[in-house]
């Protein structure tokens, strides 16, 4: 349960997922999320953002009531902890956005999509190369909705800027 440990599991976690690895990935984040709890507790930060990785992976492999938990969860501790607008936020607020959308609820992923890009703003400024890749998602969720020229104007601002990493 030492932090080196739980750390060093949380990035080989990412490290195999980023490597399409995600069957060796998914027994880190498990095992990191464990010993974190342990040590520190339900409620902080850093249990929320592993929760929050376990839970994006879980979307990734489509198991999405699993995902779903997790990751409204980790929002739940983020929003107690560090507050509704803080910028480590934008992440799960994004990823939530991301499995409404794949599970058919555009309104919701709009929304979501246009939380965490608000977010993202504040923090990084509004032409941050991050504000990519969700204002195409969110424009996607508009367009689903009949929103076609809200959906212009996103995808617009997005070329303008750029598809930086989310």
């Amino acid at each position: 349960d030492h932090p080196w440990i739980q750390y060093t599991l949380n990035s080989l976690a990412v490290l195999y997922w980023n490597q399409d690895r995600l069957d060796e990935a998914r027994p880190l984040l498990e095992r990191a999320l464990d010993s974190i709890r342990r040590t520190h507790g339900e409620e902080h930060p850093y249990t929320a953002q592993v929760m929050n990785n376990l839970g994006f992976l879980l979307l990734v492999q489509g198991d999405h009531a699993a995902a779903r938990a997790r990751i409204e969860r980790a929002l739940g501790v983020q929003e107690a902890v560090l507050g509704s607008d803080h910028p480590e936020i934008a992440v799960t607020v994004l990823n939530l956005a991301r499995l409404n959308a794949e599970t058919g609820d555009a309104a919701s992923a709009a929304s979501l999509y246009g939380r965490g890009i608000r977010i993202r703003e504040a923090a990084f400024g509004a032409d941050d190369a991050s504000l990519g890749e969700p204002l195409r998602a969110r424009a996607r969720a508009l367009r689903a909705l009949g929103r076609e020229a809200d959906a212009r104007a996103a995808e617009t601002r997005a070329d303008r800027i750029g598809d930086g990493a989310s």
